[in-house]
Order: C-alpha cells, then sequence, then structure tokens
C-alpha cells in the first residue's frame, strides 16, 4: 500500500513538473493604427466657435496627446461657407467672427497633411432650459457645514437631455496696509454630487451632472444636489456671502450620449472584471464630437 502511495505521488510530481516546463511566453504584437483627427468643439448660443485638434494615439500608448497645429478647419451651414477658424494657442482654434444660432444645422470640417480629413454635423436645441427655481441652503452632517442646491427644472413635452452647472466667484485677495482687499473674482466650476433618481450611479457627481428627463417628462423636477463648501470672511471676521452663478443646459442628444459614455468609461477605469466602454464620438473618419446646448443661467448669493 505504502509503495502504491509512493508511485502515485511520484507520479504527480513528474506531471507538475512537466506542465511547468511546457509554459511558453508568447509576444503578441498590436499592430500599430495610424493616427486619425481627434476634433472636439461645443457650441451654443452665448458664445463663438471653438475648437480643439489632437491626433489619436495607439491603445497602448500612454504619452501626452499630440497637439495638431497648423489644421485647415472649416465651418458651413448648409451648403454656404461661414468662415474659417484660425489657430489661437496650440492644438486651439476659434472663429471669432460667427455666432453660433440656434436650430441651424451647422456642419465642421477639418483637415491636415498626413491625416484622413474629418467631418461632423450639429444642432443646438431651439430652446432654453426652463428654471422654476433655484436655492442654496446648508445643513450640518458629520460636524461639518455642507452645502445643498435645489432646483425646479420646468420640462417641456418630448425628450430631453440636461448639465447642470455650477460656478462659483472665486475672490483674490491683496493687502491695502493692514486691510485685506478683494481685487478681483473669476468664475471657478464647484464640484456637485447627487443621488436623485434621474442621475445615473456611474456619474452622480464631478464637475456636472447629466442626465435626460425620461423619468419626470413633460413635468416639473426638483433636484437636490450636494456643492463644494466655500467660506469668506471680512476683516472683522464675518462670513461674505458667495456668488454663484447656477447654469441648466438643454443639450442635444450627442452632447448627452458623449458626457455619459465618457462618465461611464472613467467610472470602470481600473476595474479588470468591468466591460471596456467605448466613449461616444459622432466625428466622421476621425474620433471626438461636435455638439451643442442652449443654457440657462441664474444668480444666487449664499
Amino acid at each position: 500500500m505504502k509503495a502504491n502511495n509512493q508511485k502515485y505521488i511520484t507520479c504527480l510530481l513528474v506531471v507538475q513538473i512537466l506542465l511547468v516546463s511546457c509554459e511558453t511566453v508568447v509576444d503578441v504584437k498590436i499592430p500599430q493604427s495610424k493616427p486619425q483627427i481627434v476634433l472636439n468643439a461645443f457650441i451654443n448660443p452665448d458664445s463663438t466657435f471653438k475648437a480643439d485638434i489632437s491626433a489619436s494615439r495607439n491603445i497602448l500608448d500612454d504619452s501626452n496627446f499630440k497637439w495638431i497645429n497648423g489644421a485647415d478647419i472649416k465651418l458651413y451651414d448648409g451648403d454656404q461657407l461661414m468662415g474659417t477658424f484660425s489657430e489661437s494657442e496650440n492644438g486651439s482654434y476659434r472663429l471669432d467672427d460667427v455666432k453660433p444660432q440656434v436650430g441651424k444645422m451647422y456642419r465642421i470640417e477639418a483637415s491636415k497633411d498626413q491625416y484622413q480629413s474629418v467631418y461632423a454635423e450639429s444642432m443646438i436645441p431651439i430652446e432654453k432650459a426652463r428654471i422654476q427655481s433655484a436655492l442654496i441652503s446648508s445643513e450640518m452632517k458629520e460636524g461639518y457645514e455642507q452645502f445643498f442646491l435645489e432646483i425646479e427644472i420646468d420640462d417641456k413635452a418630448g425628450e430631453n437631455f440636461y448639465e447642470l452647472v455650477v460656478w462659483r466667484y472665486n475672490r483674490t485677495y491683496t493687502f491695502q496696509g493692514y486691510e485685506l482687499i478683494a481685487t478681483d473674482s473669476t468664475l471657478m466650476r464647484v464640484y456637485i454630487d447627487s443621488e436623485d433618481v434621474a442621475i445615473d450611479d456611474f456619474q452622480d457627481s464631478g464637475s456636472s451632472l447629466v442626465f435626460s428627463d425620461v423619468l419626470f417628462e413633460g413635468k416639473t423636477h426638483k433636484l437636490k444636489a450636494g456643492i463644494g463648501s466655500f467660506f469668506d470672511f471680512d476683516n472683522q471676521g464675518n462670513r461674505i456671502p458667495n456668488s454663484y452663478v447656477i447654469s441648466l443646459r438643454n443639450t442635444n442628444e450627442e452632447y448627452f450620449r458623449y458626457q455619459r459614455s465618457k462618465a461611464l468609461q472613467e467610472w470602470v477605469d481600473g476595474d479588470p472584471f468591468a466591460e471596456p466602454v467605448q466613449v461616444f464620438n459622432n466625428i466622421n473618419n476621425g474620433f471626438g464630437i461636435f455638439a451643442g446646448y442652449n443654457e440657462t443661467k441664474i444668480n444666487v448669493i449664499y
């Protein structure tokens, strides 16, 4: 019996050695794809046309994006040429003498030597987003004061897509003698998060909230969101109210699908069990997004 056990153990050791010795390292060569133009441009009626252009990277390339300089970018309204973009800085282009109009279908075309030309079409929604009210308040939570935004959205009938952005005027101070004086203020985005049922878990926090009206179509919807808490004080130690800009954007579907897929890709990044997410793209022959929105802004002091 003991002899049989010894034979059995010996056989197992031999099999294990054979399995280990049969391992082969295979170098998989991933073909290098030809770089393509990546064009990103968002349009709204309150700004001029701007576009950023870079070159796509190989899937294993972790280097910085390469901006494309000297590109030829043209804008069309139907078949009518509206103008040619000028380069303002590295990879950034603008068309300052034309302002987007709602309801018009614009086409953008971009070309550069050694790259395939790209194009895309998009339109700004005709109606602005409708805000019934917006209020900022604060509550004590876990020992500190947390700020909240409550906004009522008057949704029109039909399919609509939204993006909520909160801005705050950030003051710059300087000393004049012994007195601290506010000399300037610039708008900065405020972190925002929400547990509202209309917002997906993977995009419930960040620099903006993107959602559709699928759960409240044609109704008034009250959304509550936490926002970053900021405190300013005067020379006597009294708290100075903050000035906020609440921006609700009525976006087109391309804008919504791009921002939603981008948030989902960032959410699953690093998860080995998650399925890869392809960011939405509407640039023909290339990558990127050309999309529009029509926004309503409200100033709130708190």
